[in-house]
């Protein structure tokens, strides 16, 4: 189903999301269980020792963080491909009935929390942050708050940091695309360097343009 949802594109995404409920259903539970399960998180700071007869020769010789990584990059998108379900389809209702007596939420609130305190590019931090409101329109604001759970730092806070940083540099480069402010380790110091965004009426306009273009693609989709 993930491999038909790349096929079908945008036009296609809401015929697939109708039509099979009960298996994405039960495939936006395994991928948000993945995601943000300790195993996958751990796994990620290990240090892979290859052994002493180990030779050069042998093959790619796997690395659990990589591979971990991988994974959970992967389970990101593939929720992308499903979430956020629009709201007049059984598979929303599905969802929204059951997630508060499931497990996946808080594992996908765990995954993002480590996935925007790590040294990611921009656009798997865009991605995130897509998850992170396709979650709350589906569970509710509550689900930020990561209330009795032990989190190295409290995610509403690192959600905050994450948007004051990405949203300024996304209108930085929307606003001055002959200045882009380049991907590396210091992106998180490049709003220091980058010229203020000066957010005009067209730049607004655009916007809501973009978002009624959307709408009616959606409700062509539907119809």
């Amino acid at each position: 189903l993930v491999e038909l949802l790349l096929q079908a594109g945008s036009q296609g995404r809401v015929a697939v999301l109708t039509e099979h409920p009960d298996v994405l259903h039960q495939t936006v539970i395994a991928l948000g269980t993945i995601f943000g399960h300790p195993s996958v998180l751990s796994a990620q700071t290990q240090r892979v020792v290859p052994p002493p007869d180990a030779s050069v020769g042998s093959g790619r010789q796997r690395h659990a963080p990589e591979d971990a990584a991988m994974l959970q990059l992967e389970a990101l998108h593939a929720l992308l491909l499903i979430l956020p379900v629009p709201q007049e389809l059984d598979l929303h209702k599905r969802l929204s009935a059951s997630v508060h007596r499931q497990e996946w939420p808080t594992s996908v609130r765990r995954g993002l929390n480590w996935l925007l305190r790590s040294h990611v590019s921009g656009v798997q931090k865009h991605s995130g942050l897509q998850l992170a409101a396709a979650l709350v329109e589906l569970v509710g604001p509550t689900w930020l708050l990561a209330r009795g759970e032990q989190l190295s730092e409290a995610f509403l806070q690192v959600l905050a940091e994450t948007l004051h940083v990405e949203v300024a540099l996304l209108l930085h480069d929307t606003l001055y695309p002959a200045v882009r402010v380049r991907e590396g380790s210091l992106r998180t110091d490049a709003r220091a360097h980058a010229a203020v965004p000066v957010v005009t009426a067209g730049f607004l306009d655009a916007l809501r343009e973009d978002a009624a273009a959307r709408a009616a693609r959606d409700a062509a989709a539907l119809a």
